[in-house]
């Protein structure tokens, strides 16, 4: 009589299952690595645009300046109109809290000529984020022939404006090397050679 095996044996089992528990892990491993980098590019995308549209705004605010009250690498206090309705240009303070850029804004206060600007009526608004700049200056400045200033520069002498803004990661998420948003703003209001 000839006898014939049907099935595994229990080795052949469990060896089937420990290759499977191999393949399983592996595939999770896999799995979260291309989720990371997924979230990974994803913050990184969201910073980019998040900050490309806060440097459109700054730009905008500096395009409309009226007058320049002081000027710094990491702190620029401008006159020019934020609320469009107002009778005169309102007081705007970028400056740089921590590796946050702020907008503080102080609307005019009392009748013309002799607009009052209270600094304790101060709003406050987050501009960019997530800012590496470090010893990297954020506003550098030109004259009208576009020389570069000597910081920190005469406020009459500025002509134009350069805002450099090197985005890092936030959240204890380190991105490769920071990314950096720049322009040049002409003040088309402190012109003088039209």
């Amino acid at each position: 009589m000839k006898i014939t095996k049907n099935g595994f044996t229990i080795i052949e089992f469990l060896l089937g299952i420990l290759i499977a528990m191999f393949i399983a892990a592996s595939s999770a491993i896999l799995l979260r690595t291309f989720y990371d980098n997924f979230s990974h590019s994803q913050m990184q995308l969201d910073l980019q645009s998040k900050n490309a549209a806060a440097l459109e705004r700054v730009t905008k605010h500096l395009r409309q300046t009226q007058s320049i009250e002081s000027a710094a690498n990491q702190d620029l206090i401008i006159y020019a109109y934020y609320y469009p309705n107002d009778p005169a240009p309102d007081r705007l303070h970028f400056a740089v809290v921590d590796d946050i850029l702020t907008l503080g804004v102080v609307r005019p206060s009392g009748e013309a000529p002799n607009f009052t600007y209270l600094l304790n009526t101060e709003t406050s608004e987050i501009a960019a984020v997530n800012l590496s700049n470090d010893q990297n200056p954020i506003f550098k400045y030109y004259d009208l022939n576009g020389n570069l200033l000597a910081s920190p520069p005469n406020p009459a002498s500025i002509k134009m404006i350069e805002i450099n803004l090197w985005i890092g990661a936030g959240q204890g998420v380190t991105l490769p090397p920071p990314l950096l948003l720049s322009t040049k703003v002409s003040l088309r209001n402190l012109k003088n050679n039209l």
